[in-house]
């Protein structure tokens, strides 16, 4: 493999040519529809006959050259200029897949490597493919605080698409009352600690993905923090003593580290929160979505006078609620463009309509430029 030459034979081979994942190809006299079923995006072309066929050669196992040879002996007298230049337009108006044909490299997970085959069409990037966009996975470690409904959607979500270490937060054990929602448990894990339970289910879907289980009841953020070295995000799932108190928390431990957080998802009877996204350094932080919750408006002077019981759930709801995390979760653990960041999302479960609230940074706020950790909004 020292070789020079071979080196620059390796260096120098023509890239092999397909067309990008999810693309319906219609034809006319003179014209081409393409239509993309992941964006719903549809670009027409006037095109000569020829152009047609050269679609159909882009089919991953030809490089330029092949296309060229394979046009010319089905009758297309076109120059090798003319493909490129066919060429350049689908790659302009990203059409071409980035990179090698990755669906069969890992039998495992082969719908999920033709997802991330197409992810990486649609949002390219120097040497993103799915290849590469598994690798990430494999290589990140992420911490989820609360093991419930939501939380063991999450975890159950990261360990099947191959996230390499979940660190598992919660100190209850698992009850009979958990099993009609919270997906990593069953019958015999009643009475066991929940993220021993979770750590043994998941070692059944994929034994390459490494559980730590962490017994431990958090009660602020020096709590978390020898938890988060060498990690790449920590997701808070945990509503004792109160979804809010729990994010504050983890907000506290993450972001001094500059570390990417998701905090503050929740759902109760029709309402679904799937939680907000916090990147240091280049989203709001959680104290100023606190603060956009709340509103200016807000008057002090009424006071609680009794909060009766809260609903409860199904597992529909927390199914949800907890996939919706988790992909937001992968999104940035591949470096994909963010949903739940810099706005706060309340779906209505009866109607499936969103409500959107923005956040704004506060300009009293460090994470809008400030060097010191963010704090809370005045009470």
């Amino acid at each position: 493999m020292n070789d020079p030459s071979v080196a620059a034979a390796v260096v120098t081979t023509p890239p092999i040519l397909r067309l990008r994942r999810g693309l319906v190809v219609e034809h006319a006299p003179g014209a081409l529809r393409v239509t993309s079923m992941a964006t719903r995006e549809v670009i027409e072309y006037a095109v000569d006959d020829h152009v047609v066929d050269l679609l159909a050669c882009l089919d991953g196992t030809l490089d330029r050259g092949g296309v060229h040879r394979r046009l010319q002996e089905a009758g297309h007298l076109v120059s090798l200029g003319v493909v490129d230049a066919v060429l350049a337009v689908l790659r302009g108006d990203g059409l071409l897949a980035t990179g090698p044909d990755a669906a069969g490299a890992d039998p495992r997970r082969t719908a999920q490597l033709r997802f991330l085959d197409e992810l990486a069409s649609l949002h390219p990037a120097p040497g993103r493919d799915a290849a590469s966009l598994q690798a990430s996975l494999v290589a990140s470690r992420v911490v989820v605080l609360g093991v419930g409904g939501a939380g063991s959607t999450v975890v159950a979500a990261l360990a099947r698409a191959g996230v390499g270490e979940i660190v598992v937060v919660d100190a209850d054990v698992v009850e009979v009352s958990n099993l009609d929602r919270q997906p990593l448990f069953d019958t015999d894990d009643v009475g066991s600690h929940k993220v021993v339970a979770a750590a043994a289910r998941v070692a059944t879907v994929d034994p390459a993905v490494r559980v730590v289980p962490v017994p431990l009841h958090v009660r602020g953020p020096a709590d978390l923090d020898p938890l988060l070295d060498g990690v790449d995000l920590v997701v808070s799932c945990a509503d004792q003593p109160s979804v809010a108190a729990a994010s504050g928390w983890v907000a506290d431990a993450a972001w001094p580290r500059g570390l990417p957080h998701i905090v503050g998802g929740a759902y109760g009877s029709a309402l679904g929160v799937p939680g907000f996204t916090v990147v240091p350094g280049s989203t709001a932080c959680w104290w100023c979505a606190r603060s956009a919750a709340t509103g200016p408006d807000d008057d002090p002077s009424w006071q609680a006078a009794l909060v009766t019981p809260r609903g409860g759930t199904i597992s529909a709801v927390t199914g949800l609620v907890g996939n919706m995390t988790a992909w937001e979760a992968l999104r940035v653990l591949l470096g994909l463009p963010l949903g739940f960041s810099d706005r706060l999302l309340e779906l209505d479960l009866m109607t499936m309509q969103w409500h959107e609230t923005g956040v704004s940074r506060r300009r009293s706020c460090p994470c809008a430029g400030g060097a010191s950790a963010p704090v809370p909004p005045p009470a």
